[in-house]
This record gives C-alpha cells, structure tokens and sequence, in this order.
C-alpha cells in the first residue's frame, strides 16, 4: 500500500466540515459529503460557432511582403509566404478576422501570425483547404511564445484544415482566451501544442497534437476566474513527452473524445520500490540471523525486543526506515488530465496511457459521467483531497494504485480496477513517502464510502485500503487479491462497517480482514483449507443448498468475506471453491474467522491472532 501525508486543502477540509463529519465517525446517510462541483459555464459567441464570412471582403494574395492589419475586418488570405509574416496590429475594440484559404505561411525568427493589439482574432478556415503555419527555432524577440502567438482572444473556427509546426517554443499560444469550435487543426511543437494562458475551451473540431511538453495548458495563476480548461465535444488526440491536458485552476470534461499518451505511457512510469506488505506492499526488511517470519505475519522481533501494540515492528540496526522509496525522483510531470485546482467529467470518452497519474487533481475530483479508461504507470485516478464518483464507466487496465483520495466515495457508475498495488486507497494528502512511524497511524478524516455503483478490482496490493474506515452502504463490490500475505483484500486502520450492499472479497489469508460489530448487516469472514487457484468460482449456499451468490476471482484465493442483504442471523453458509468449501453460522453481525487481523483493532497495526 502507498502510504501518503497527512495533509488535508482547505477545499477538503470545508467539504468535510460542512457535512458536519468528524474524523474517523460512522457518517448517516444524509450527511454523505458530495462535492457538486460547478460546473464552468462556457459562452461560446455566435461569431466563435458559425466561421461565416463575406467572400467579396478583402482579399490578400500572399507572395513575398510581410502582411500588417491595423483595423477591424475580414481578410481573406491565400498563397505562401516563405519568410514573412501577418501581423495584427489594431485597435483595443477591433475584432479582426482571418480566413485562411490554402495560405501557407513560414517565419524563420518570429510567429508565423502574430496578433499584437485587438479585442478578438478569429482564424477561420476556409472550406476544403489545407493551410500551413511554421517558425524557425529561434526568435529576435522572445517575449514571442509561439508559431501562431496572440496578445488577445483567439478563436480558430471553420471547416478546412490548419497544420501548426512550432519549431521554437508553443504551436500557438495566446495570453488570453483560446476557443476552438470547428475545423481541424493539427499542431507540433517543441514545447506546449496550444496554451491559452487564461484559458482553453474547445466546443467541437479535430484536433491532433504532438507536444515536447504539455499538450495543452492553461497556467493563469493569478485570477481564480482564469486558468481553466474547458472540454465540451470535439476528438482530441495528443501525444505529449509531459502532461496531456494541465489547467492551474479547473479542469473539465463534458463532451467529446480525448486520447492521451504521456510520457511515453505506463511503460515509463517509475519503479516503486516498497517496505512490507501491510508495512508498505512488497519484500520484508531484512530480519537478524536465526529470527523466523511466520508466514502471513509481521516480521519477528529480535529476542527480548517490546513491540507496544498500535506501533509498527521495530527494525532491525542499519535496516531501511523508508516505507517507500522510488527509484527516481520526478523531475516532468506526465500526468493525463491534470488540475492544480478541481477537476471534473460529466460527459465524453477519455483514453489515456500516462506514465504518471492519468487522471490528477490536488484538490477534488468528481466525476459524474463518461466513458474512461485508463492505463497508469502510477494512480489511475488520483485527488489530494476528495474523490466522488457517481456515474460514468471507468476502467483501469494498468496502474499501481486505482483511484486515490484523501476520501473516496463511490455513489454510482462502473468500476473495474487492477491495479499492481493498491485497487482503491484513501490516503492523507499529496503523493508522497512517510516513514515506517507514519505508516500504521489512521490519517485523520480519511475514508473509503461505497453507496452505490458496481466496482470490481484485481489487486496486487491491498483490494480496498483506507487509512482512515471503510463504509459500505450500498453497491455492488468485488475483489481479488492479494496473493501475498502481506496484504489483503480489504484493509482499513479504524473500522469497517456495512449497512447494505454486496461485497465478495477474495484474498490472501495471512492478514485478511473483515467488517466490524458496528455493521447492521450481516457479514462473515472465512478461509478455505487451502489456497484455491484464480479463475474458481465461489459459491455461497445456504442450509437448504439455496445459491446466494456466486463470484469468480481472478486471483488465486484462500480467504473469503462475505457480506450480503439476505444473509440472516443465525443462518449457516456454505462457502464452496472448487474441491474446498467450509461453513459458517452467523450468530453475530460480524463473524471473522481465519483471518489474519483481528477487525476493528487495525488503528496503529493490529497483533495477529
């Protein structure tokens, strides 16, 4: 498991405080904290959508002369330009138009268009033409910033084609609002394909960017109102050596299709280096000669050593404190979509293949809709604060970690998560190390909330971890894996408890947990006398052989824990898996048997039983 800091934003710390939710308590049903991001609300101008223009405006063939325009106006411009320029130079309230149509354009020391003054530039693209911008890679002035480079708006509409090389910085970039609504545009460049420094909003048009840094940013820091991204519709495909889509402020998708390669994809991600299964997910630390580590337990303690209960196994001399460590430092971020603020999806189809997080927000992520899948070389989904899911299909091929938050809550739509480490894990702050003295300390305020939706996970790691408790009030969920006894199917440093719901957890035996005393609905957790090999099903039947649930893990198997509406009290269950079965009777609300940890004493590293 990936232990985080402890840090909780003001924006998470709000959510939570409004709900009136005090760290680590059970939640009633009303006061399930939602986060109801609201959503930006583009005006997209009746000029920005329709591209229209007079054919009998002025015409302006290109040759060999740079072109300057001073005042409000259609420009209708064809022909090349081998090395000069079009320059926008007008007035503050001018609106100046520009429709390409086949113009190709090149600039060796300067921005192949260059808006220097005026209110708004729309560069529409005439009907069937492929047009062409270029730049040299070095500029006389470097206060210029891109191949196409505007100090105002900039709208690109129409129906023909813009080809965008940036060979000195940004493809085209604009200190103000960049809109796009129709076309199809395709843009290299050696750093940012297109930054619209206050903002980006995209409503429809192909977009094909190859980017030496992000593909598209927007990086206002100074005006809360700025700095966002907007994804209304459009098929956008990116190929970026840094972050696909980075807004500073909020980052939002409610339409279109979006496919993203960073960083050369999961493949690059970096090699996560762990502790201890439980103690951080991966190889023990080294123990003393003649020490012995019985299997599935916490590593054994030197003779005569004291380990207070609630502490983490004391280390040997000299052996590694880190929980975890990694083998590199992050110097480029490579992240998918990636907010500095908020970020949410209500809508569209996002592919991404990132060798950083896929999905990433350092505050809170909500996501409402939309098809989504995702391969990570670290979190599929990561939120330094809050995560909420409430509808959408998301699935995660490839990650460490799934979905990430300081809280996550599940509310609706369909999961299915694998993940090398952590499947769902709910963690303090940003992405981080702690040490082995933070790693068994329950993270205040942080938990896991399944109320509805069905989500299915494959873990190596921990199935469901949370370093606060774990809620089940609704839904449907399944697990598998670990296999390893270091790890288990469901994990959690305070309580579980569950009041609805169904939940099939398939896992390694030696540290398997299960739900606690303050559930209202029935639970068990069971072991079968031997591990069972992946891709058996379970079969729950009651006394009278009546099937209650079936479920196929695809990981092998030992322990079982079950927890389902119509399971009764009093009732006896027959867990059968190929070849194995036992039986249990439930004559309490939580019956934990055969697990390693003794559930509902996990707050600071529980003993083994």
């Amino acid at each position: 498991m990936k232990i985080k800091s402890s840090a909780l934003s003001l924006a998470a710390a709000l959510a939570l405080t409004a709900c009136g939710t005090a760290a680590n308590q059970p939640l009633q049903q009303a006061e399930i904290p939602a986060a109801n991001l609201t959503p930006i609300e583009v005006a997209y101008s009746n000029r920005d959508i329709s591209g229209a223009y007079d054919s009998n405006t002025q015409n302006i063939t290109l040759s060999g002369e740079n072109v300057t325009i001073s005042q409000a106006g259609t420009y209708i411009l064809s022909g090349t330009l081998t090395n000069g320029q079009v320059m926008i130079n007008a007035g503050d309230t001018d609106k100046v138009q520009l429709v390409l149509n086949g113009a190709a354009i090149a600039c060796a020391d300067a921005p192949a268009i260059l808006a220097q003054n005026a209110d708004k530039v729309f560069i529409t693209l005439a009907e069937g033409t492929n047009n062409t911008v270029s730049d040299g890679t070095a500029y006389t002035n470097t206060d210029w910033n891109g191949c196409i480079h505007a100090e105002c708006d900039l709208t690109i509409n129409g129906s023909g084609a813009l080809t965008v090389n940036g060979n000195y910085k940004h493809g085209i970039y604009t200190k103000d609002d960049f809109t796009m609504t129709s076309g199809t545009l395709a843009v290299t460049a050696k750093a940012n394909g297109i930054n619209g420094k206050d903002a980006v909003q995209i409503k429809d048009g192909k977009i094909t960017i190859t980017a030496g840094e992000d593909g598209i940013q927007s990086d206002k820091q100074d005006n809360v109102e700025k700095g966002y991204i907007s994804i209304d519709g459009g098929t956008i495909d990116i190929t970026a050596a840094e972050d696909g889509i980075q807004a500073e402020t909020r980052l939002q998708v409610r339409g279109g299709t979006v496919t993203l390669l960073t960083g050369g994809g999961n493949i690059n991600g970096k090699t996560h280096n762990n502790g201890f299964g439980r103690f951080g997910g991966g190889q023990p630390p080294a123990l003393p000669d003649g020490a012995q580590r019985p299997e599935g337990n916490p590593p054994a303690m030197p003779d005569g050593a004291q380990r207070p209960e609630g502490n983490p196994p004391a280390l040997p001399d000299n052996a590694q404190q880190q929980a975890q460590t990694t083998t590199t430092q992050d110097t480029v971020s490579t992240k998918g979509l990636k907010s500095a603020g908020t970020l949410l999806i209500t809508g569209g189809t996002i592919t991404a293949d990132c060798a950083d997080d896929a999905i990433h927000t350092n505050g809170i992520a909500e996501i409402t809709g939309g098809t989504i899948d995702l391969s990570s070389g670290d979190d599929g989904i990561h939120a330094d604060d809050a995560l909420f899911i409430s509808g959408g299909s998301i699935t995660i091929p490839k990650s460490y970690e799934g979905l990430e938050g300081h809280t996550v809550t599940i509310a609706g739509g369909q999961m299915n998560v694998t993940a090398s480490d952590d499947g769902i894990n709910a963690a303090g702050g940003s992405d981080g190390t702690d040490s082995w003295q933070d790693m068994f300390a329950a993270d205040e305020g942080a938990f896991i909330r399944i109320i509805g939706g069905t989500v299915t996970v494959s873990a190596s790691g921990d199935g469901i971890d949370s370093n606060g408790n774990l809620y089940v009030d609704g839904g449907t969920v399944y697990v598998s894996g670990p296999t390893d006894n270091g790890n288990s199917a469901l994990d959690y440093e305070g309580e579980a408890v569950i009041t609805g719901g169904i939940v099939i957890a398939a896992g390694s035996h030696g540290m398997a947990m299960g739900f606690s005393e303050n559930s209202t609905q029935y639970s068990f957790l069971t072991s079968l006398p031997q591990t069972v090999e992946g891709n058996t099903a379970i079969i729950i039947t009651d006394s009278s052989g009546k099937t209650f649930a079936t479920f196929t893990p695809s990981k092998g198997y030992q322990s079982v824990c079950v927890s389902l509406p119509a399971l009764q009290k009093g009732g006896t269950y027959t867990i059968k898996a190929g070849s194995q079965q036992t039986t249990v009777t439930l004559d309490s609300i939580a019956v934990n048997e055969g697990g390693g940890f003794s559930p509902g004493h996990h707050g600071g590293g529980n003993r083994p039983r």
